[in-house]
């Protein structure tokens, strides 16, 4: 696993932002390219233009509030590993966020740097492989549909040909 990663902060708050940056520069992390935007919207159009490897997004935006703002994310970079990162320490919401896609629900001031790394290293890990099993899947689908059409060829042919040895 690379430790130059290139990390998205969604945060409206400065000082968390901050705090989010040193706790990353704190661990194997602190080469990465971090890109900070305090709003959704912000975020959006960096997620238009750039490649990144993470996002941490901040779940009350000025522009955007909960689980619309990890929708929104998911239209435009579906295979991007999302982290909440918020001090409401609502485990509904938090698991509601997980459901939905994102890959971690972690809770302002009850953690730090060692934590914050592992849980972005795993999310990384995680988002690949639900793509590769998404991709997986779609291949047996697929596959799945072109034996049914040959199965069903077969079966036309078949009865086309007991009809004409019948005649």
């Amino acid at each position: 696993m690379k430790f130059e990663l290139k990390i998205l902060i969604v945060e409206d708050n400065i000082g968390d932002a901050d705090l989010l940056t040193e706790y990353l520069y704190d661990t194997r992390l602190r080469k990465s390219k971090i890109t900070h935007s305090i709003t959704l919207k912000g975020a959006i159009e960096e997620l238009k233009t750039k490649d990144f490897d993470v996002v941490l997004l901040d779940f009350g935006l000025p522009d955007s509030e909960g689980l619309s703002s990890i929708n929104r994310i998911e239209k435009i970079k579906p295979d991007i590993p999302v982290i909440i990162i918020t001090g409401n320490d609502d485990l509904k919401i938090g698991e509601e966020s997980i459901t939905i896609g994102v890959q971690d629900y972690l809770v302002k001031g009850k953690f730090e740097s060692e934590l914050l790394f592992r849980v972005i290293l795993y999310a990384i890990e995680r988002k690949k492989q639900m793509v590769m099993l998404k991709i997986a899947n779609q291949k047996i689908i697929q596959h799945e549909q072109k034996l049914k059409e040959q199965s069903e060829e077969k079966y036309r042919v078949m009865i086309e040909n007991s009809g004409d040895a019948i005649l």
